[in-house]
């Protein structure tokens, strides 16, 4: 059961790329955002305090080098524009994830550039999938580097990782946790298949509470927030434990645990999923969950699964309310309203029963039928034609109640676009007001890395970090406040 068609080429242009040969030479400056390419992490920045921590992956030429970069700025000093440098870190070809915890420790999580054909070819079984290799899978935590490909991090040895995929990693005072695809090879049907793992450590890297499995299956893109000493978690799923958008709540030792319920629900079709995932927030009363789909209610098969890409993707949101993961899907894990988990009032309801194509392996097709009957609860908040996709979307917190969307539309109306969102209301039901949305001219999102919140002034802004368009431009940091205006902060070294 693997992904194909265009899904398969997520992020290969960077999970695929080899190390640099000797006579080539990473340089600090990343690439640009006009040049920006895959889902994979690139830039990110991390707030702690009152400082921006921001890392990306240097380039050496036209892949990624064997350099991180680690710097930081004062949020009092961005007018100064001028950088201090943190550390370098030695990069194993994919840059996964970063965070900073509560004690100041930057930790950088970096993984070997491979990739793997769905068919183990040569030695692969021998060579790859059984020993433990060394530099496979690697953090560097406040400059000493661990390595964690070894049975105390995952039950099985770490290959492939983000090779058809994204990674995250966050931190919280004592804990971290990390998201990431990965590959993994089944005796049964001789494949290697795509999933994504959940890793969940203590500060140090010494206690682990959750060892890196099969959390989803495929999940291709994720993402990852802590909450107050827990982690909420995202997932695109196709297959296993069930498709849809999967929320994950990640729980810290001593009684370390992982339980994934589906937010959203949509008719798929074996590898085919029709939504793409956004943001997500904490607050008081719950989640808000920000991603981009279809309103497709009709049957996905064989014939049309291309077909039904291509119509109308909508920016959508449904609001997850606290406690969500005591009370699940039920016996239905397409019935996301039911059970509660789900705020009231903020949309309504769309119940509908569609037949669903499911793996045979009689067959070995998706041709195995199974109806599948739909509950689910989203706020729509744009309604495009059938040439207009709403696409990378991301979601900023404010405030509780007050956020900013960030968006791509692609066809007629292309550009990058944000919108301010108020929602309101005593749990569990909730309002959506959603303000008109302006265009940012000229504008591009970063594809792979994730939107914050940033203080300026005492007042909230979404900000988000490009590599800088010009020659004396090391980075952009770009920023919205409350009303949507726009500044932009170019960053340098002094």
């Amino acid at each position: 059961m693997l992904r194909s068609g265009p899904y398969a080429l997520i992020a290969l242009a960077l999970s695929v790329a080899a190390l640099v040969s000797a006579e080539e030479t990473t340089v600090l400056k990343p690439l640009p955002s006009k040049r920006a390419v895959g889902k994979l992490p690139q830039i990110v920045p991390v707030v702690r305090g009152k400082e921006l921590y921001i890392a990306w992956q240097g380039w050496a030429q036209n892949k990624p080098g064997d350099k991180i970069f680690v710097y930081k700025i004062s949020l009092d000093a961005l007018e100064k524009g001028q950088l201090t440098r943190v550390r370098e870190v030695a990069s194993l070809g994919t840059f996964v994830g970063f965070a900073v915890d509560g004690t100041g420790v930057d930790h950088v999580l970096t993984a070997k550039a491979e990739s793997f054909a769905n068919k183990p070819a040569g030695k692969f079984v021998d060579e790859v999938h059984k020993p433990y290799r060394k530099d496979v899978l690697a953090v560097t935590a406040k400059g000493t580097a661990l390595d964690l490909n070894a049975a105390k991090y995952t039950d099985l040895p770490f290959y492939g990782i983000t090779n058809s995929g994204t990674g995250r990693l966050a931190a919280t005072q004592n804990h971290i946790a990390a998201v990431f695809a990965r590959r993994r090879y089944t005796p049964r049907d001789n494949l290697v298949h795509q999933e994504a793992s959940t890793l969940l450590v203590s500060r140090d890297w010494a206690g682990v509470g959750i060892k890196a499995g099969n959390s989803v299956s495929h999940s291709f893109d994720q993402r990852l927030i802590a909450d107050g000493n827990d982690f909420l978690a995202l997932h695109q799923a196709d297959t296993y434990p069930f498709a849809g958008l999967i929320a994950e709540r990640i729980s810290p030792l001593p009684r370390a645990r992982s339980v994934r319920v589906n937010v959203f629900a949509c008719p798929t079709f074996g590898n085919a999923v029709y939504f793409e995932l956004g943001g997500v927030a904490a607050e008081k009363d719950g989640y808000p969950v920000l991603f981009t789909a279809t309103r497709n209610t009709k049957p996905v098969n064989q014939e049309n699964q291309a077909k039904m890409h291509a119509q109308a993707w909508d920016l959508a949101l449904v609001y997850v309310l606290r406690g969500f993961e005591s009370k699940g899907n039920g016996k239905n894990p397409y019935d996301t309203v039911t059970s509660g988990m789900l705020a009231t009032g903020y949309a309504k309801d769309e119940a509908f029963t569609v037949d669903n194509f499911t793996w045979n392996p009689a067959t070995s097709k998706y041709d195995k039928k199974e109806p599948r009957a739909i509950k689910r609860r989203v706020h729509w908040l744009t309604e495009h034609d059938e040439k207009t996709r709403a696409s990378n979307a991301k979601l900023v917190r404010l405030q509780d109640g007050q956020y900013i969307a960030l968006w791509e539309e692609r066809g007629t109306r292309n550009g990058a676009r944000a919108m301010l969102l108020t929602l309101d209301g005593k749990a569990p039901a909730k309002t959506v007001k959603a303000g008109e949305p302006i265009e940012l001219k000229d504008l591009k999102l970063p594809q792979g890395d994730d939107a914050l919140a940033i203080t300026i002034g005492n007042k909230p802004h979404a900000a988000w970090v490009t590599g800088g368009d010009s020659d004396d431009q090391l980075l952009l940091l770009h920023t919205l406040d409350a009303e949507l205006t726009y500044k932009a902060y170019p960053l340098s070294l002094p």
